[in-house]
């Protein structure tokens, strides 16, 4: 699956790792297209034919020109195994400083490359670019064991992921940034967030995440906090995610619809998370109309049609228990009470309908209990006058299935 939004890339990544180190450690450093020449590779052939060793290697190593290093760094997954780990060894003798960021870079880009991992043994706390901010033996343990990322950022007393992760990229977009951020918010629990850096967090997700591993990430992040403590754009980011694996992981898709819904609950109680009420309602459509009707054959019925609502349903209460819908060009009422009729109504007949009901209402931010102040016979009066009745009898399904699709164009499953 691909990302929502495709912002970062490889080469986008690439780039602002060697812009980083040429600020932060003063040494030019310029993204070449290095190929490997003739002589680069004659001489890896032969120091891994003769097998140079310790004293020896490093005096070649010492004759040995920049370019040979420039070279075998920028194609380092290209050469053969045996040829990486003379190289290494070669690193091991002939420290030069500019080689510490070289090796860095490396490992911030391939880090699940093995033979790049084990360059990162060669970096300590006295040689080591100055942009890793973190002890050189918790970055190595991180670089071996993602799920690490988590226990070094409790020790480190660093507050915020984002933070923390800046300590070893200050862009946090490298590759190896972006799998420790993802590993830190696996394992993350509510005190781990901080409000200064949800925007970088919903800028993540959107840039980096896909919609099954947003709607999982969106479950855990939903576990943890409880429904007044969450931030917005994050929670319209799960809703979207949610509605993309909806047919293709129901069961998440269910799991996440509990969690939603205590939320949309919260949220007409406490007049939060106003923006994205209604982008919640809409998602939360199946739960409401099992609320309404159960799982009777109008529950399962209606529940055909849910992606092609176009507002929130209205559930009103009392005096007469309704069920509202707004699709294009159409509003129904479906009244509650088994044997009652279903109606249909031009727009700007629903749309009537709908503000003398929320005019009326003693708790109109509570569209899923809505309690009417008008009687019962003025309610009946203004909501039995649909273009089209429909009773509850025979072939009514097949009947109104295909006038739904004939009249008004909605199929169901859309």
């Amino acid at each position: 699956m691909k990302p929502l939004v495709n912002f970062h890339n490889i080469h986008k990544a690439v780039d602002n790792v060697n812009k980083l180190l040429v600020n932060y450690d003063a040494i030019v450093y310029k993204q070449k297209d290095i190929r490997l020449s003739t002589i680069t590779k004659k001489i890896l052939k032969e120091l891994v034919s003769r097998d140079i060793k310790d004293k020896e290697l490093k005096k070649v190593a010492y004759r040995l020109d920049l370019d040979f290093f420039d070279e075998v760094f920028e194609n380092f997954l290209l050469i053969s195994d045996t040829e990486q780990l003379k190289f290494i060894e070669l690193l091991s003798v002939y420290k030069k400083r500019i080689f510490k960021n070289k090796i860095y870079r490396n490992l911030l880009i391939n880090y699940n490359d093995a033979n790049t991992k084990k360059m990162a043994y060669l970096l300590t706390d006295n040689y080591k670019p100055s942009i890793l901010q973190i002890p050189s033996s918790n970055f190595i343990h991180i670089i071996e064991t993602n799920q690490m990322s988590y226990n070094y950022y409790k020790k480190s007393k660093i507050q915020g992921f984002f933070n923390f992760v800046q300590h070893i990229d200050p862009t946090c977009e490298a590759p190896l940034s972006i799998k420790i951020l993802k590993s830190l918010l696996e394992q993350s629990q509510q005190s781990d967030y901080i409000s200064n850096e949800n925007d970088l967090l919903y800028n993540f997700l959107v840039n980096h995440y896909n919609d099954e591993d947003g709607a999982r990430f969106g479950l855990h992040y939903l576990s943890i906090f409880n429904p007044k403590s969450y931030d917005q754009k994050i929670l319209s980011f799960i809703i979207k995610c949610k509605n993309n694996i909806r047919t293709k992981y129901k069961e998440l898709a269910n799991e996440l619809d509990l969690l939603l819904y205590k939320v949309y609950e919260y949220s007409l109680v406490y007049d939060r998370y106003a923006e994205i009420t209604d982008d919640l309602a809409l998602t939360l459509t199946d739960k409401i109309i099992s609320e309404a009707f159960g799982e009777d054959e109008r529950s399962i019925f209606w529940k055909q049609y849910i992606n092609s609502l176009v507002e929130p349903i209205i559930f009103v209460k009392s005096p007469v228990e309704m069920f509202m819908m707004k699709f294009n060009s159409i509003g129904i009422i479906e009244y509650i009470d088994i044997g009652n009729a279903t109606y249909l109504y031009k727009d700007n007949e629903y749309e009537y309908i709908k503000k003398r009901i929320l005019s009326s209402a003693s708790n109109e931010k509570n569209i899923l209990n809505l309690n009417s102040r008008l009687k019962q016979n003025m309610l009946k009066e203004i909501t039995k006058s649909g273009s089209t009745k429909y009773i509850h009898r025979g072939s009514w399904k097949t009947q109104f299935k295909t006038d739904m699709q004939r009249k008004y164009k909605l199929l169901p499953g859309q």
